[in-house]
């Protein structure tokens, strides 16, 4: 009985590579799905600061109007008094 038990316990040295490439694998794809999800949450969020910016120039536009088309009503009706 010139075996050693511990070799029998043993991983070869293949084993234990393959498990660190599969491990390795895994975590660039876990790195590549938070990455994906961090620049599609950014380009959403730029999308809505667009939008966003849009309506409050639009609406800062109608507004000009109105205050400018008050204050030439309310020059004809000091002209026509």
């Amino acid at each position: 009985m010139g075996r050693d038990p511990g070799r029998l316990t043993r991983h070869p040295r293949g084993f234990l590579t393959a498990w660190a490439l599969v491990f390795l694998a895994a975590m660039s794809l876990l790195l590549t799905l938070i990455l994906a999800g961090q620049a599609a949450r950014h380009r959403t969020t730029q999308e809505v600061v667009t939008v966003y910016r849009q309506s409050i120039s639009q609406y800062r536009r109608q507004v000009a109007r109105r205050e400018a088309s008050v204050a030439d009503r309310a020059r004809t009706q000091r002209l026509l008094e």
